[in-house]
């Protein structure tokens, strides 16, 4: 079966979703809100586009065998199963929750760039690389 293009006709089903040409690869990609989510740089390959908040709060299961490469951006999946392909049903379901929920300042208090998820997510990230390189080099940063 050609997961890809299984991918493809579910993704095409959602209302939610705008189907077009993809800006970071040649053929098909797909638009939630204006914004390029998804899109198929190679065969058998989908690369879903997130926020690092969200990279951030998928640590745990972007250690899926599936998984090609986590970058800034977003995750490349393989797609060579029933499995893959739920799983990246399911990555992009959490992008849907995030998007509706996504909150932003208001009143005169509110800084001219808004709030950023993003930033935050950074800096724990950051911060969990430092004490993880600290461990391994046997560094107890209480001294």
């Amino acid at each position: 079966m050609d997961w890809q293009k299984e991918l493809e006709a579910r993704l095409a089903d959602d209302p939610r979703l705008e189907r077009k040409d993809s800006r970071y690869a040649a053929g098909t990609g797909f638009f939630y809100k204006g914004k390029e989510i998804a899109y198929f740089p190679e065969p058998a390959t989908v690369f879903i586009r997130l926020s690092a908040a969200t990279i951030f709060a998928l640590r745990a299961t972007l250690v899926e065998e599936c998984v090609q490469e986590v970058s800034k951006d977003g995750i490349r999946v393989r797609l060579s199963s029933a499995e893959d392909l739920e799983f990246a049903q399911k990555v992009l379901g959490r992008i849907y929750r995030e998007k509706a929920g996504e909150r932003r300042p208001e009143g005169k208090n509110a800084k001219p760039g808004g709030w950023s998820a993003k930033l935050k997510a950074n800096q724990s990230l950051d911060e969990a690389k430092v004490l993880n390189a600290m461990k391994r080099l046997k560094v107890d940063p209480e001294k």
